[in-house]
């Protein structure tokens, strides 16, 4: 994936990055494991209806929209 290795190109002597907290090899390995590329087709499917499902009237949805709508005007 592009962005891994973008990431991976940006560690290259910049361990002690507040992104990377001081385990830059912790921080990509994270960062792959979020794309799920372990899931086929169908299983991506799933994974991301169960990501809309579970963001879905959650307060920290609801308070990120307010925000996104009073302070940088976005409808």
């Amino acid at each position: 994936m592009i962005i891994v290795l973008l990431v991976e190109m940006l560690m290259e002597g910049n361990e002690d990055l507040a992104c990377f907290r001081g385990k830059p090899d912790e921080a990509v390995r994270q960062l792959k494991e979020r794309f799920r590329l372990d899931l086929n087709d169908n299983g991506i499917r799933k994974y991301v209806d169960s990501l809309i499902d579970e963001s879905l009237e959650n307060w920290r949805t609801r308070w990120y929209d307010r925000y996104q709508r009073f302070c940088v005007g976005v409808l």
